[in-house]
């Protein structure tokens, strides 16, 4: 069976863009050594990307704070901790950040 090529696949889409935008754009595909329409192709793949690396951030961060927290309901149970654990804190606070990144998401 033939290989598909990269062409078979691709369905065509007409853009515009504002001069100065496509300008950056042939500029960086010049520099990258790609075609406009592989640089374009390259950046929105990029975007869909990065939108997953920011799930998996917020799940680690998540994950991070329910561990830090169960930590601190153990120590204080146990009285080797005080109650205020900086580490608790900043767990909190990273969390909090995620969230509130995610929330400003399109």
């Amino acid at each position: 069976m033939a290989k598909k090529k990269l062409t078979d696949t691709l369905v065509q889409v007409g853009v515009r863009l504002p001069y100065g935008l496509r300008q950056k754009v042939e500029a960086e595909a010049k520099r990258n050594g790609r075609s406009v329409n592989r640089e374009v192709i390259h950046c929105i793949e990029a975007a869909y990307n990065w939108q997953e690396i920011q799930k998996i951030i917020l799940q680690t961060a998540q994950v991070t704070a329910d561990i830090t927290i169960q930590r601190m309901a153990y120590f204080q149970e146990h009285g080797e901790l005080p109650p205020t654990d900086p580490l608790l804190t900043e767990a909190e606070a990273g969390l909090a950040k995620a969230k509130q990144a995610k929330k400003k998401e399109p």
